[in-house]
Formats: structure tokens, sequence, C-alpha cells
């Protein structure tokens, strides 16, 4: 039996390989605790737009997917989180600063995952 071209083509993409997964970041919880939830956001930031210093009540870990964040998250120094690297925040430590480090490109976005959902103090 003989398989036409389509046949054959429709069997290749049925058998495609699984994606492929890149570690960004492992972060452990400690103290360990349990979790209702988990919630993601995605925050646009206009160039140049800055987050007003913060804390969070709970781990929060950004993505960053497009531009440059300038960010200062507790005693670490100011540092530069690039397209494609992660952020983290401790709960109840202050974010010093979380910008866009473009100031004349379009807007940066960052997804934002944290553990239940408590609103910034």
């Amino acid at each position: 039996m003989a398989l036409s071209a389509a046949t054959v083509t429709s069997l290749a993409h049925a058998q495609a390989p699984v994606p492929i997964r890149t570690p960004l970041a492992q972060i452990p919880v400690a103290p360990f605790k349990t979790v209702s939830r988990v919630e993601t956001n995605r925050v646009v930031f206009l160039p140049g737009q800055a987050m007003p210093k913060h804390k969070h009540s709970v781990p929060v870990i950004c993505f960053i997917y497009q531009g440059d964040v300038l960010v200062k998250i507790g005693d670490a120094p100011e540092g530069r989180a690039t397209q494609g690297t992660t952020t983290y925040g401790a709960p109840e430590v202050t974010v010093h600063s979380f910008r866009n480090a473009w100031a004349a490109e379009p807007g940066l976005a960052a997804d934002g995952v944290g553990m239940s959902g408590a609103p910034l103090t």
C-alpha cells in the first residue's frame, strides 16, 4: 500500500515533538505555605513609566517579554532585567523601583505571577 504525500505529511504533523521548554527561574517558597490560588497579570509600561514604591504580601515573579526594566528590590543594587529574564520580589520586601528603561520605545510589558491576589501596599 503506497501512502500519498498528503498522508505522509499528516502523519508527520500528528507525531510532532513536544514543544521545547526553557527553564527561566527556579525560586523556592520559603517558608513553605499552602497556596489557595496563583494569579498572573500583564503590566504594560509606557516609555519611561514606573511603578511607585511598593510591597507585595506574596512572592511575585515577573517575566520580561518585551523591553528592559530597571529594577531595585530590597537591599539589592539597582539592576537591569532584559527581555527573556525574570525578576523576583519576596513577600513584604520593598520594590523601590521598577521602570521601563527605554524612554523612547513602545510600551514595555511584563507578566507577574503572585500567590494569592494581594494588592500592592
